[in-house]
């Protein structure tokens, strides 16, 4: 086929996970935390897909909203992918969407050489997992965004 087949641009990544975390941290347990604070929780235990590492949790400090004190909780893995769901969620339609609108040729190509992904949220195992894509049949190729059509806002190696 020789050239892009489909297309499928989203406009979510590494910003609106972060942005997630934090409303979900407000929201679940009453505190307030920052834009890095969020990132540094999604980078520690931040997942698309059940692991090992699902005990694992990150002790976050941020302000109650209440009393305007400073606290600290333990946010699990299990808490932050419910709190990406929706954005993940996104992402994945979008790769199913953009399969199902390729021509059926793509099949063989897909099994023989992979496919590509691109932008920091691509660069999720996981992704390809929830899109039913057998991970034995492809190769992930992590493409940075660099601003490119079909990359996610903001996205970095670990979105």
């Amino acid at each position: 086929l020789g050239g892009v087949v489909a297309l499928e641009a989203v406009r979510v990544g590494s910003f609106d996970i972060d942005a997630a975390i934090q409303t979900y941290v407000r929201r679940e347990h009453g505190i307030a935390v920052g834009e890095q604070t969020a990132e540094q929780i999604k980078l520690a235990v931040g997942s698309a897909w059940p692991s090992e590492a699902d005990e694992w949790g990150a002790e976050v400090r941020g302000r109650e909203l209440m009393s305007g004190l400073p606290r600290t909780i333990t946010l699990t893995a299990t808490e932050v992918r419910e709190a990406i769901d929706e954005v993940v969620s996104s992402m994945v339609d979008s790769v199913v969407s953009c399969l199902g609108s390729a021509p059926p040729e793509l099949a063989q190509d897909l099994i023989v050489r992979g496919i590509h992904l691109v932008g920091g949220g691509g660069g999720h195992v996981a992704i390809y997992a929830l899109c039913q894509l057998g991970r034995h049949t492809l190769r992930l190729r992590f493409q940075p965004d660099a601003g490119t059509a079909g990359g996610s806002r903001g996205a970095g190696p670990h979105s």
